[in-house]
């Protein structure tokens, strides 16, 4: 099976949800991405079988900078086995 081309904005989401850092805002926080980027790639990665994603109903509180804030809850991702495979099979000194 030929693992798929990821350029290497794609690897640094798949490794930041296999960190914990699930969802949009946190992997933001966590790296120099933008939002959109991270959000073009979850659906990439999504189409490409390497995450579930889903968009939780409601708000969230989370402490940004030094100062609470509430915001609409961001989509979230999973890894699928096929992410967590494609992790295990890449050297991960390149992430």
């Amino acid at each position: 099976m030929t693992e798929p081309e990821l350029r290497d904005k794609e690897q640094t989401i798949l490794q930041q949800i296999h960190n914990g850092n699930d969802d949009v805002q946190k992997i933001t926080s966590a790296t120099t991405l933008e939002n959109h980027h991270v959000t073009y790639a979850f659906q990439k990665l999504e189409d490409l079988g390497l995450v579930d994603v889903s968009k939780p109903e409601g708000t969230v509180e989370r402490v940004i900078d030094g100062q609470k804030r509430v915001f609409q809850a961001p989509k979230q991702a999973s890894l699928t086995k096929k992410g967590e495979q494609y992790l295990e099979n890449t050297d991960r000194e390149n992430l």
